[in-house]
């Protein structure tokens, strides 16, 4: 593979993380982490940072991912019949969001489809369905294609911290992990299981006691090795409370584990207390 410079955005209310990786054969290097925040009224403010700017490495940028903000999407739960048929799912998903969303109309919409947890004995999934307007995409594509640059990924920023997690944990294809993703306002928590998402909450709440409820529920049944907390609003005595309360081994995220032995970026150093902060933008940079 060619080397190319590809960035990874991800929001979280007024705040932006943005991560810039080199990408070649089997190699990935860090470049560039900053974290800004919104200065204007632009709907497209995360991506101030390409505008004319003076910076080499911004430069050389050839694609974008973008995490987006969580409350910017709709997240559903719901049981589907596995025996369905593509264009089946696809109208079950449309008939699910019609009754959550107001208006809802299928044309304005994308969505993707995650397949937590089969009941094969009653040919049911348990399924989260991800959807996004199609106009917001598009603003972005387009903004970005007038730059010269390309939309590589674009998902929400709980699902680019499981890449980065995917990425930098290899150990979870063999034991039960979870993973906190705290940003502006909520919380969203998942369990993997033999490297795969098989239970998914969030709660509108930063609260520490709301959010152990909501892991002691996703968890129920499971014996976890640990838990690992990320995101923009990660609270300074978080991972105490959580390990105190629940008796299993909490860490913050790391999503430069496996890529960074010695520092490749001459700042990194300056980070080391908010790395977690850039798991959604450096999984949605990574994702393949």
């Amino acid at each position: 593979m060619a080397k190319q410079i590809i960035a990874g955005i991800s929001l979280s209310g007024d705040v932006a993380h943005l991560a810039i990786f080199e990408m070649k054969s089997h190699e990935v290097r860090l470049l560039h982490l900053e974290e800004f925040q919104k200065n204007n009224s632009n709907e497209l403010w995360f991506l101030d940072p390409f505008n004319d700017s003076k910076s080499r490495i911004l430069k050389n940028v050839s694609k974008v991912s973008i995490a987006l903000d969580l409350n910017s999407s709709v997240l559903h739960l719901f049981p589907m019949d596995t025996t369905l048929d593509h264009t089946e799912q696809n109208e079950h998903v449309h008939w699910e969001l019609s009754n959550i969303v107001p208006e809802y109309e299928s044309k304005d919409y994308v969505h993707d489809i995650h397949t937590l947890f089969i009941q094969s004995h009653e040919q049911v999934a348990n399924v989260l369905v991800v959807a996004v307007k199609k106009s917001l995409l598009s603003q972005i594509q387009n903004a970005l294609s007038n730059k010269g640059l390309e939309l590589h990924i674009a998902d929400t920023a709980f699902f680019g911290a499981e890449q980065a997690f995917t990425y930098n944990y290899p150990e979870s294809k063999f034991k039960p992990f979870a993973i906190i993703y705290s940003a502006e306002r909520r919380a969203d928590i998942g369990i993997e299981v033999g490297g795969k998402l098989v239970q998914y909450g969030y709660t509108l709440s930063n609260f520490p006691d709301d959010i152990i409820q909501l892991l002691r529920r996703l968890s129920s049944g499971i014996n976890l090795e640990k838990i690992l907390c990320c995101g923009p609003l990660v609270l300074p005595h978080f991972n105490h409370l959580i390990q105190d309360a629940t008796g299993i081994s909490v860490e913050m995220f790391n999503p430069f584990r496996l890529m960074i032995k010695t520092s490749t970026f001459d700042d990194f150093k300056n980070f080391n207390n908010s790395i977690q902060r850039y798991a959604a933008s450096t999984g949605v940079a990574l994702w393949k």
